[in-house]
């Protein structure tokens, strides 16, 4: 299963990669730095990165007691965007920043195994089959994955109010 899985993936990718929507895409990025538009006012990096971190804590006040996996992952995303908009801003913010940015990495990677955990649990019932060894032996590594999400977000759960306590001394 898992060998015809990512032949399909491999060709899948190639057909991408060949196809014309992947050419327009680079030609318009092509376009975009040979010809950048000028910016007229100036652009504040902490400024950037005190929104990005805004959006985050945003996005999480609104999670649900018990957040579904989706949910975990758009957070996330967010957590990608606020950290990597407060790298940028680290050089002129200094150690404040620096600490977030270490947090937001950790705490990243704790969703990042929550993540991995859902996708692996999704394919290994998938590629189980109907077949009652694979389906049993299956469900025994299915149940394990549940287990690495839920650790994972109880970790969340734990370490968010020390990311936001970071973001809130480096950018309010």
């Amino acid at each position: 299963h898992i060998r015809a899985d990512r032949a399909r993936a491999v060709t899948a990718l190639r057909a991408a990669l060949d196809g014309r929507r992947y050419a327009r895409l680079l030609a318009r990025l092509d376009a975009t730095l040979a010809a950048p538009r000028d910016r007229t006012e100036d652009v504040s990096l902490p400024d950037v990165a005190a929104e990005e971190f805004a959006r985050l804590r945003r996005a999480v006040k609104r999670l649900p007691k018990h957040p579904s996996a989706a949910e975990l992952h758009e957070i996330r995303i967010k957590m990608n965007h606020a950290r990597s908009a407060a790298e940028l801003a680290q050089p002129e913010v200094g150690p404040r920043a620096e600490r977030f940015v270490a947090k937001a990495k950790a705490l990243q990677d704790i969703l990042g195994a929550h993540q991995d955990a859902v996708v692996a649990e999704r394919y290994v019932l998938r590629a189980a089959g109907q077949a009652p060894g694979a389906r049993a032996l299956a469900r025994q590594i299915a149940a394990r994955q549940e287990e690495r999400r839920g650790e994972a977000r109880e970790a969340f759960i734990e370490q968010w109010p020390k990311l936001k306590r970071r973001g809130r001394r480096a950018w309010d």
